[in-house]
């Protein structure tokens, strides 16, 4: 499980980190360029919006991260205070509703596992890591 967190004050431009290292803007900056200069959150901007590309594209992957970044952004990114911290759980949770919202996923647990009916009828069966889940809704391809 991965940790992100920030800290924006007067003598220190937006830092974040992920697990406790500094959180590098150049894989996201090399498919989504929105802002060069770095991340930054609070507000519905460029920086906001590369770190919630970089933040989706570590935990889902490039496909979903290029679909849900903005809507990210715009409900999470921007709302985040001066310190923060979020979480694979986090946003996991967060994802999760849109895809179900999405795919309208009927899922039930069997031996510490998902099994998921996309409707109409495609099923898939998911190891115990929600992000394997998640990956796997978001891109359900051949089974």
């Amino acid at each position: 499980m991965n940790t992100y967190s920030g800290v924006h004050s007067d003598q220190e431009w937006y830092q974040v980190s992920k697990n406790g290292e500094g959180f590098d803007p150049s894989p996201s900056l090399a498919i989504v360029n929105h802002s060069p200069d770095g991340f930054s959150w609070g507000y519905g901007g460029s920086g906001p919006n590369q770190l919630g590309f970089a933040i989706l594209l570590e935990e889902v992957g490039q496909m979903p991260a290029l679909q849900y970044y903005r809507q990210f952004t715009q409900e999470v990114i921007a709302h985040l205070s001066n310190e923060w911290t979020l979480t694979t759980g986090d946003i996991t949770e967060w994802i999760g509703t849109k895809v179900k919202k999405k795919y309208q996923l009927k899922c039930y647990l069997k031996l510490n596992s998902a099994i998921c009916q996309i409707n109409p009828g495609i099923h898939f069966f998911s190891g115990i890591h929600k992000i394997t889940f998640f990956r796997k809704a978001l891109n359900p391809g051949p089974l």
